[in-house]
């Protein structure tokens, strides 16, 4: 095994152990030495929690910024939930929760569509009000490299769905996106346009990209999150969450 196999081994195995309920890892003993490594060990990641699964459930892309470079990480079968789901279990430490706007693929995505911002966007035929569950297997989470918290997962620990609705009439506008937010019926977030990243095109055509570079293609009845509406907020323990977006059907989650 080469060095760098080694190493991504090694990450993933002690990710992957606090994911089920080990420790928390310190960022430094990862010793990732680049974006490749972090991609390597998501990788490993979904394949241990998917069973050896060969395609991820889903994928998350995210910018802070429409010109921020956008970052990506996969979604094991096993994080998709549901409305209603119960989030319970070991590796629930923060509880935190972004909203978001989820979008369901359609027809697969080869190079060309990649390129085609157009031909990209007919590739999805649903959205979704979705919920985020975000949590780390990081020890130093708050103060962790950005390389450290890609590899793992980009602290994505589950995906709450709501009901699905036909996109017919094209992707929605992340500059106007409507989104709401409550936590045990008390509203804490309502926002209009509050994904940073603005431009959906742009980012659905790194994420495109991406999956490409890693080997793989984005495939029917995939589920690509899209980044926070509401900013991060932490719930409670047993709080229900509940959120929406736009005019699409609620969905919520209840905290073990």
């Amino acid at each position: 095994m080469s060095d760098t196999a080694t190493r991504v081994h090694v990450a993933a195995t002690r990710l992957v152990a606090a994911w089920r309920g080990a420790a928390p890892v310190p960022s430094a003993a990862l010793d990732l030495r680049g974006a490749d490594d972090a991609t390597a060990v998501q990788g490993a990641i979904w394949h241990a929690l998917d069973d050896a699964g060969t395609v991820p459930g889903g994928w998350k892309v995210g910018a802070p910024g429409p010109d921020v470079e956008a970052t990506c990480a996969p979604l094991p079968h096993c994080c998709l939930a549901a409305c209603g789901a119960t989030i319970s279990g070991a590796g629930v430490r923060r509880r935190g929760v972004e909203l978001e706007l989820a979008l369901r693929v359609g027809r697969p995505v080869d190079a060309a569509t990649a390129a085609d911002p157009r031909a990209l966007a007919l590739c999805f035929d649903e959205a979704y009000s979705a919920i985020e569950v975000v949590e780390s297997r990081l020890e130093d989470w708050e103060t962790a490299p950005a390389l450290a918290k890609l590899a793992d997962l980009q602290s994505h620990h589950a995906l709450v769905l709501g009901a699905g609705v036909s996109l017919a009439e094209g992707l929605p506008d992340l500059r106007t996106l409507r989104a709401a937010l409550w936590f045990d019926e008390r509203p804490v977030a309502q926002t209009v346009g509050g994904n940073r990243a603005q431009n959906l095109p742009r980012l659905l055509g790194v994420l495109a990209r991406h999956v490409l570079a890693v080997g793989l293609t984005l495939q029917p009845g995939q589920i690509v999150t899209t980044g926070t509406c509401t900013g991060l907020l932490f719930a409670a323990a047993g709080a229900r969450v509940r959120g929406g977006v736009d005019a699409l059907p609620a969905v919520s989650l209840q905290f073990g």
